[in-house]
């Protein structure tokens, strides 16, 4: 209460990574090869940091039981998704 409503530098960050994000996608749409590369190494870098986390989400059941258990299958999640885009990402090397 009391702030002004306006734009922030949290607002120019959010634009940004947006502005990321749609360059991503259109790059993918329009099979540019170096947005592609660019996408498979983040998803293979997400994939190596998520069995981090998936090790450490185990351990954490110990702790927080139960939820323990939903943060595995957050883990396990994002690890198939970004598997999947990879997958993707060949098959439609193979199409061209």
């Amino acid at each position: 209460m009391g702030q002004e409503m306006g734009v922030n530098f949290g607002t120019y960050l959010g634009i940004a990574f947006g502005a990321v994000g749609v360059i991503i996608g259109l790059g993918l749409i329009l099979r540019v090869e170096i947005i592609r590369g660019i996408t498979n190494f983040f998803c293979g870098l997400n994939i190596i940091f998520g069995l981090f986390s998936l090790a450490g989400a185990v351990f954490g059941t110990l702790f927080a039981g139960a939820l323990g258990l939903i943060l595995i299958l957050k883990v396990v999640i994002d690890i198939a998704t970004n598997g999947f885009m990879i997958f993707l990402i060949g098959e439609t090397d193979r199409a061209m």
